[in-house]
């Protein structure tokens, strides 16, 4: 999104920016009044009039305030480049917000998944397993859960990237688990982008030669289906969840693929 675009939107969503400008002070010397003065020493610089002016420098800090996803925010004291990338993201958050926040999730229903022959794939529902993670960390009791590699803080951890920065008009995930020495475990956002960025990728495990293919083959199919939302708000996606990697049995499942890598708790 360029800069043009992004302030236009930011007007258009009500945004208010209020920058802080500093006063500039400068001093001159009054020639014309030293100079007509006769009795004036001019070798005593004591004595010389100054004239003060004030003028309105460039913004060195910014607020912002408006209404993001029905929510008032109050952003302040940011300087130029902060200032810049956070209005993107309100801006991107917001826009996202008023396309999608409709969209029909029902397709997921019918969805199939790839059946590939090295990793796992688990589609999930991201409200429930939210609510599943919080539930565990409250009681800290983790065994609803399966897992690849961690320990519980990995679970805090996986739970607050999730809360932080999943983006809300996303409802669904697509957890893949790559088989090997060194097993991959991450979280995707079920969006356009996130999905297209899979694509060419190399799985590990079993069949490596033909699952690239299958997940190639089954993205395209899919991505038309997905929201297309600013990268600007995926920058720290995906998030890996190997220790929380929700049962088959849980609600949060909505339903699995591929072979069976993790192991209980």
């Amino acid at each position: 999104m360029e800069k043009r675009e992004i302030l236009q939107k930011a007007h258009d969503f009500g945004f208010e920016i209020i920058p802080h400008r500093p006063e500039k002070i400068t001093y001159e010397l009054n020639l014309d009044a030293m100079l007509s003065d006769d009795n004036l020493d001019i070798e005593d610089s004591s004595n010389w009039d100054w004239i003060k002016s004030q003028a309105t420098s460039t913004p060195t800090q910014f607020d912002i305030t408006g209404k993001v996803e029905e929510k008032y925010f109050v952003e302040g004291d940011l300087t130029k480049k902060p200032f810049l990338t956070l209005l993107h993201k309100l801006v991107a958050k917001e826009s996202a917000f008023r396309e999608y926040k409709n969209f029909n999730w029902d397709f997921v229903k019918k969805l199939k998944l790839p059946d590939v022959k090295g990793e796992e794939v688990l589609l999930v529902n991201i409200k429930s397993f939210m609510k599943d993670i919080a539930k565990a960390i409250k009681t800290d009791n983790y065994d609803d859960f399966t897992y690849i590699l961690g320990y519980d803080v990995a679970v805090k951890e996986a739970y607050s990237a999730i809360k932080d920065s999943w983006p809300t008009v996303i409802k669904y995930g697509l957890i893949v688990i790559s088989e090997g020495m060194d097993a991959e475990c991450y979280l995707h956002p079920l969006d356009k982008y996130s999905l297209e960025c899979l694509k060419g990728l190399t799985w590990y495990g079993d069949g490596i030669d033909t699952d690239t293919q299958i997940f190639d083959k089954w993205i395209d199919q899919v991505v038309p289906k997905l929201p297309e939302i600013d990268p600007i708000l995926l920058q720290n996606m995906p998030v890996d969840v190997q220790a929380c990697v929700p049962s088959l049995d849980s609600k949060s499942a909505v339903k699995p693929s591929g072979i069976q890598i993790r192991r209980n708790r």
